[in-house]
């Protein structure tokens, strides 16, 4: 938007900045109180203040309204919840200051809220919505592997240290992520037990400095679990809730692994190779596990062993918990193939009550950038017919 003396050629120079970066910019035709949505947008919200303020009706039928007539995620007044109901009303006060718009749900929004400090989702006394009863809030974990600063602005050094752990509430969807723990070397798989999260650390993929930390939920007391060297280059992570047990695939160590949550009885429940010894394998990616499951129920642990990024040589298998009498990690006889000749599968996910296996598929499109899932236990639907399993969900970039 212009100020009223910016010089006109500006705006063909910046649209065509922002249409590079992948934006899709939108130029005002004059100075105006507000960008174009701004407006719109502000007219919604104070339409909705209005009709609580009226008590005609509540902020989750309104939501309600808004997510099904817009297929949107969120409504406006989870949305107002999140920006906080204090930047509202000091956008709302400008407009009735500047406009003469009428102030009678600004000055409801300030009684009712604003004073008593019922701020929204950065107020533990809630705001439009009621706060959530204690341990109601659901925490949904994951990862930044911290590969985005370009070159030049941090050394190579802090850029392979810059991963995070991070956290968002599923319910307050408007919220940004909270960094848990920084400076973390390349972070790759995640899982939580009693109270405690669990992840891997990959390192640098060349050398043999991967590790296993743990820490609280809020990030604090963080320890290691399995420490650098005895490792390779830890991926995906799993934790079988029942047994107390750590899950993990080693990949250019060519392993897959389990430990107690605290890293004692750490052990290798598959062996694909030597990875100091035999380069040759390492080198072959269709030997490199990367995610990992467990089913309780057909007491086994499923890997993925990915393949390489433009081929279908990828291979989902399983095995039993229990290592078979007279058998090693090298030469187990239990090893059996659930799902082959895939586009590059990494992470598995096992719906145990269900029988389903869930994994994701980095590969080329059409069968690559998909979710799938196949049934492992009970009648398989028609539907995993053609492919041998379904896929869910797929990522077309144009």
């Amino acid at each position: 938007m212009t100020s009223g003396h910016t010089s006109p050629e500006i705006f063909p120079f910046v649209e065509a900045r922002h249409k590079e970066a992948g934006l899709h910019p939108v130029t005002a035709l004059k100075e105006s109180s507000g960008f174009i949505f701004n407006r719109i947008w502000a007219a919604i919200k104070r339409e909705v203040l209005a009709v609580l303020a009226e008590g005609v009706s509540t902020p989750e039928v309104i939501d309600g309204i808004w997510r099904e007539q817009y297929s949107s995620p969120i409504g406006p007044c989870a949305m107002m919840d999140g920006v906080g109901l204090d930047t509202v009303e000091h956008i709302e006060q400008h407009y009735v200051d500047e406009r003469g718009l009428p102030p009678k749900s600004l000055q409801w929004l300030q009684k009712n809220f604003i004073e008593p400090g019922k701020l929204g989702l950065k107020s533990d006394k809630g705001g439009l919505y009621a706060p959530p009863a204690p341990g109601s809030r659901t925490k949904i974990l994951f990862l930044n592997l911290g590969l985005g600063e370009p070159l030049g602005e941090k050394s190579l050094s802090e850029i392979m240290t810059g991963g995070e752990i991070l956290s968002i509430t599923a319910e307050d969807r408007a919220s940004k992520p909270i960094a848990l723990v920084r400076n973390q070397a390349m972070p790759d798989g995640i899982d939580a037990c009693d109270g405690r999260m669990y992840w891997t650390n990959m390192g640098n993929p060349s050398a043999n400095d991967g590790t296993v930390l743990s820490a609280k939920l809020d990030g604090s007391d963080v320890q290691t679990v399995i420490p650098s060297g005895k490792v390779h280059t830890p991926k995906q992570l799993h934790i079988d809730q029942e047994a107390k047990k750590v899950y993990f695939c080693d990949r250019e160590g060519l392993r897959v692994m389990r430990s107690n949550l605290d890293g004692s009885e750490h052990e290798t429940l598959i062996q694909l190779g030597d990875w100091e010894s035999e380069p040759d394998k390492v080198a072959v990616q269709s030997n490199w596990p990367v995610g990992i499951t467990v089913s309780r129920k057909s007491n086994k642990f499923m890997w993925s062993q990915k393949g390489g990024s433009k081929a279908s040589d990828g291979t989902i298998y399983a095995a039993s918990l229990d290592l078979p009498a007279g058998s090693t990690a090298s030469d187990r006889k239990d090893v059996e193939v659930i799902q082959e000749n895939l586009p590059e599968c990494i992470d598995l996910e096992m719906d145990d009550e269900a029988g389903v296996l869930y994994w994701t598929s980095r590969g080329e499109l059409p069968l690559g950038n998909t979710l799938n899932k196949k049934q492992i236990t009970g009648e398989a639907p028609k539907a995993e017919k053609a492919l041998g399993r379904q896929i869910v969900s797929s990522l077309v970039l144009s």
